[in-house]
């Protein structure tokens, strides 16, 4: 009993944790694709802001920033193919439900590849 409460007192007596939070917009939140469709310019723009309540005014370190762009989502069929003797033939099948049509992830120039990499 003696170790929950020393430990309910470590917990009560810890600081909070400070933490930035995202401010972003988007210039256009949906493109249409028409027939006439050649392409579109999309602006990502925000800032990083000390979290509400938050004694800090400015907040500092190296963020890294990362935009993924994602299309509607749609139920996808995947098929395997085998070459029974000498014949291509699909074999097994697996179905993907809310799958996006489109998928791209951006980064910054400066951003590393991986958490476990280094510059």
């Amino acid at each position: 009993m003696k170790w929950w409460l020393a430990l309910m007192l470590a917990f009560s007596l810890a600081g909070t944790a400070r933490a930035e939070r995202l401010v972003s917009q988007l210039s256009n939140d949906s493109v249409e694709i028409t027939s006439s469709f050649d392409g579109e310019r999309m602006n990502f723009f925000g800032t990083i802001m000390p979290d509400a309540g938050s004694e800090q005014k400015f907040v500092t370190g190296p963020f890294h920033v990362v935009v993924v762009v994602l299309g509607p989502t749609q139920n996808r069929v995947a098929r395997q193919m085998t070459n029974n003797f000498g014949v291509w033939l699909n074999t097994d099948r697996v179905e993907f439900d809310n799958f996006p049509s489109y998928f791209q992830c951006y980064r910054a120039p400066g951003c590393a590849t991986s958490p476990t990499s280094r510059r």
